[in-house]
C-alpha cells in the first residue's frame, strides 16, 4: 500500500494545479474574487492555458523533469504575485509546491542526490 501511495503521489498536487487551471479558464468571474494585483483578470485565460501546458509536460514521462521545473518556477512566481499583492496568503501555492516535491521526490530520488 505504502509504495502504491509513494508511486503516484505525484499525481494529487497535478490533480490541484488542473482544477486550478480549469477554474482559471472557465469558473473565473472578475466582477466576483479579488485578486492580487489590479489588471490581472486579463490574464486569466493565459495562466490557465499555461498551467495546463506545465502539467501536461509534467504527467509524459519523457519530459518530466521540465514539467517540474517549469511547474516550481510557475508556482514561485505564484507565492511572489501572493505576496506582493497582499490580498490572498502564499499558502496554497506553497503548500501545492512542496506536495509537488515530495511527489519527485517518491517518483524519482535520484534528482535530489
Amino acid at each position: 500500500m505504502m509504495s502504491l501511495l509513494k508511486r503516484y503521489f505525484y499525481l494529487l498536487p497535478s490533480l490541484m494545479l488542473f482544477l486550478s487551471a480549469i477554474a482559471k479558464l472557465f469558473l473565473f468571474d472578475p466582477e466576483q474574487g479579488e485578486l492580487p494585483i489590479p489588471g490581472m483578470a486579463k490574464l486569466m485565460v493565459p495562466l490557465g492555458l499555461l498551467e495546463l501546458a506545465c502539467i501536461a509536460a509534467f504527467l509524459f514521462p519523457r519530459s518530466m523533469k521540465l514539467g517540474f521545473l517549469l511547474i516550481c518556477s510557475y508556482l514561485g512566481g505564484a507565492i511572489a504575485v501572493n505576496l506582493v499583492g497582499q490580498l490572498h496568503s502564499p499558502l496554497m501555492p506553497g503548500f501545492i509546491l512542496v506536495l509537488f516535491w515530495i511527489g519527485m521526490y517518491f517518483k524519482k530520488p535520484e534528482l535530489f542526490f
